[in-house]
């Protein structure tokens, strides 16, 4: 999180984006690609949670990272990703994703 003391720095964008991607199976374009696959869907709730809570990104930049309109992020900041998933990834991030899989 944002005030968390033992996490002072943000996480790369790059970074974020690479994890997630792994985690779900997915290529950087499938991630950022927009179509509508359930599973595809659920990676970038995440993705758009951790670029603002770990990457401390503004919704705007995560738009832009995202390649996104600034509207389209109105939706997704309401139906957040899975607690659980969201929590593996984080610590994927701070394990600099030496993990093997989310599932």
């Amino acid at each position: 999180m944002t005030d968390d003391p033992t996490h002072p720095f943000p996480v790369p964008p790059a970074q974020v984006l690479e994890v997630v991607a792994d985690a779900y199976g997915l290529t950087l374009p499938d991630l950022i690609s927009h179509r509508q696959h359930p599973v595809w869907v659920e990676a970038r709730r995440a993705a758009y949670q951790l670029l603002h809570e770990e990457s401390r990104l503004s919704w705007p930049q995560i738009a832009t990272v995202m390649n996104r309109s600034r509207s389209l992020l109105k939706g997704p900041r309401s139906r957040t990703a899975d607690p659980a998933a969201v929590e593996i990834l984080r610590v994927r991030l701070h394990l600099n994703g030496h993990q093997t899989s989310l599932w």
